[in-house]
């Protein structure tokens, strides 16, 4: 490893010996568990930013936003990589705010991390709230401006707060990275949702998916695990009985001692509860322990496999670059493998049972209790205040100094306190959607209740809120604003 202009760079050889095939990036401990709800979208804001003129530089550059880090990839030759890490430097050093509002619009198109039962599974598990923004819409692109885009840069795209590598060697002398100095941010601790707490929950959500999520300790027998139970997963779901075509265990490291296990099981809906008793009872048996020598023989060799391959120093960078952000002081690759070739028997079934009992449950499934597992629970005591009645309807919404809370025929009684509340969208024509931390949203239309004016719901909610959590949104059609007996 050598240092750049502050910066750590790890180094090995190209692999493929080639020119044009030279890999390198630069990494930033910054990610959407660091922001909150009121500026979630603000990393990826800077990321796309960043690639402001860069478009032309190289043809296989790419950027990435994660939960805890952020990176910059390329892949080229010498020349084009030593740029384009210069380049992204110094963009950072002098970041493009001119394209703010162009970057936002681009941003608003992607959508790509609201939908579906993974988003649900972040969500629910951690809430409106650092690893749980991962899945929730940025709805801080309608705040942010040029100064809070600034002040995130300085504070967390500096030389300290990062590490590179080049698959390369000998280029450190060309390559400059102007970044400002600053100090290493510490990786977020997960919340827990309020409303999953305890752990184990299920959570009923209509997909042609079932996700199981659980974050355990880090270490060897976590990979072994992930190993052994994607293989039994499949084998049960798949060629026993034939529920999912697709069946997956990821080992995702989220911090120095963390990793996210993501089960992700495709499904018909109607076999949703199939394939959740299915996995129910193949996690419990694992958890006691109960696979063959040969199972787990297979699941350690390819949890070793590449420690073993010829090129492990390169395939593996990515990760000690990751551990060096995260803090960790660097372990030779030949002691990790070692690590990994002593995981026991034991050591997996304990990951499986910290996996059984600290799992969310999301899948079209109305209740797993008959495996204990309960539903999450999201109802909160009403508040007492000004009640407003609906208009032609039994419906009601109460403002107190403590919360909001919406009675829905049918339905139910839904509360957010203020004490909770993560941010409130605040819409010209007086609508107010306020979002508590467990992720109830309470979507509040003056027009449709009695004696309820635009001013005086804004008054009534807005005070309550801190400036950073009221979220200004676009003015809506008139046909999307309902009226009382009109929809």
């Amino acid at each position: 490893m050598i240092e750049i202009d502050g910066v750590p760079f790890f180094t090995a050889a190209n692999p493929d010996q080639a020119p044009d095939a030279i890999q390198g990036g630069l990494f930033f401990r910054v990610g959407m568990a660091d922001e909150d709800y009121g500026n979630h979208g603000i990393t990826h804001l800077v990321e796309h930013l960043v690639f402001t003129g860069m478009d032309t530089r190289s043809a296989h550059a790419n950027g990435m936003t994660t939960d805890t880090y952020t990176c910059f990839l390329v892949h080229g030759t010498a020349d084009e990589v030593v740029d384009f890490l210069g380049r992204i430097a110094a963009n950072l050093a002098n970041l493009p705010l001119e394209r703010l509002e162009k970057e936002k619009a681009i941003l608003r198109t992607e959508e790509t991390r609201r939908n579906g039962a993974w988003a649900e599974a972040r969500n629910v598990r951690h809430g409106m709230r650092d690893y749980g923004l991962s899945g929730a819409p940025e709805v801080g692109l309608n705040r942010l401006g040029a100064d809070d885009v600034a002040a995130w840069v300085a504070q967390y795209f500096t030389a300290d707060n990062a590490v590179g590598f080049v698959l390369a060697e000998g280029f450190e002398q060309d390559l400059r990275l102007p970044l400002p100095r600053g100090e290493r941010r510490e990786v977020p601790t997960p919340s827990l949702n309020p409303a999953v707490d305890p752990l184990p929950r299920a959570y009923p959500f209509a997909s042609n998916l079932v996700v199981v999520e659980a974050l355990v300790e880090r270490g060897p027998a976590t990979a072994v695990f992930a190993e052994l139970a994607g293989a039994r997963f499949l084998h049960e779901l798949r060629e026993t009985d034939a529920l999912s075509y697709s069946v997956r265990v990821e080992a995702e490291v989220i911090g120095p001692y963390t990793v996210r296990i993501s089960c992700v099981a495709d499904t018909l809906p109607e076999n949703g509860p199939g394939v959740a008793g299915c996995l129910v009872d193949a996690l419990a048996a694992l958890a006691a322990g109960q696979f063959g020598d040969d199972e787990f023989d297979r699941a350690l060799a390819a949890a070793v496999e590449p420690f073993d391959a010829p090129l492990a120093e390169q395939l593996l960078i990515t990760s000690q670059v990751i551990d060096r952000l995260f803090g960790l002081d660097h372990e030779p690759l030949a002691e990790k493998r070692d690590a990994y070739s002593a995981v026991t028997r034991e050591a997996v079934a304990g990951v499986a049972r910290a996996v059984r009992d600290t799992a969310l449950w999301v899948s079209p499934v109305r209740r797993l209790e008959w495996a204990g597992i309960r539903n999450a629970d999201f109802t909160r005591a009403p508040v007492e205040g000004h009640r407003f009645s609906q208009a032609g309807g039994v419906g009601s919404i109460t403002v107190s100094n403590e919360g909001v809370t919406l009675a829905i025929p049918d339905s139910g009684e839904y509360t957010v306190a203020f004490a909770d509340c993560v941010g409130v969208h605040a819409y010209p024509d007086g609508r107010r959607t306020v979002v508590g931390v467990s992720g109830v949203t309470l979507g509040l239309e003056p027009t449709l209740y009695e004696g309820l004016s635009p001013a005086l719901l804004a008054a009534l909610i807005d005070s309550h809120v801190p400036p950073g959590r009221l979220i200004p949104m676009p003015a809506r059609r008139p046909g999307e604003i309902p009226t009382a007996g009109g929809g």
